[in-house]
């Protein structure tokens, strides 16, 4: 029987390792896939904190003041130029289930 390991799959034992959510003076992105890629989260006026970021770690924005909204972005690498973007608000989680270029990623926000 041949076992094929999926985001979906992936996804479903986060909570076997403790994942937390965004608190709500914040937000972050998750990296549900399989490969290591470049990550971005800006928060406008907060400031952008970027890492490159290995299959179920996330990076946050620093906590808020105020409430807030900004983006997350990812990337192949941080020399790339194409990659994929995505509004996010306090207290969410943007997860990115599968990298495509051209801001045609596939991504799930939690709450």
């Amino acid at each position: 029987m041949n076992k094929t390991f999926t985001p979906l799959m992936f996804l479903t034992l986060f909570p076997l390792f403790g994942h937390a959510q965004s608190q709500p003076d914040q937000f972050c992105v998750l990296n549900g896939t399989t490969e290591t890629l470049f990550f971005a989260v800006d928060a406008f006026d907060a400031g952008r904190q970027t890492a490159l970021l290995a299959p179920a770690e996330r990076l946050c924005t620093p906590p808020f003041a105020v409430a807030t909204r900004g983006f997350v972005s990812v990337f192949t690498s941080l020399e790339a130029i194409e990659g994929c973007s995505r509004l996010a608000a306090s207290g969410s989680e943007q997860i990115l289930l599968e990298y495509h270029d051209f801001d045609n990623c596939n991504w799930q926000t939690s709450p």
